[in-house]
């Protein structure tokens, strides 16, 4: 997978799961060595378990009062960790 097809990656025990369109690929890597290897003006992460590719992101909101949301381009909500919603906000 190249790059720049990747959408977001989560975290799956000791590998990483990466979405790209409308397939995911199984990686053998942990996400904080797979974090270190990305390019962290591209790729910011929203969840301890959850990286995004900024370009990526249609739009952050929030759902109630206290949870915020980022909408991926093919319309997949991804929930904001609390510690991670003010990098977000600096973002918009």
């Amino acid at each position: 997978v190249r790059i720049d097809e990747i959408d977001w990656i989560e975290a799956a025990d000791y590998y990483v799961e990466i979405h790209a369109g409308k397939r995911s690929y199984l990686h053998g890597e942990t996400m904080q060595r797979f974090e270190t290897l990305l390019d962290p003006d591209r790729f910011v992460r929203i969840h301890r378990s959850r990286l995004v590719n900024r370009d990526r992101i249609q739009e952050i909101r929030w759902e109630g009062r206290n949870e915020m949301v980022v909408v991926t381009t093919d319309g997949i909500a991804l929930k904001v960790a609390r510690s991670c919603r003010a990098k977000l906000q600096r973002l918009r």
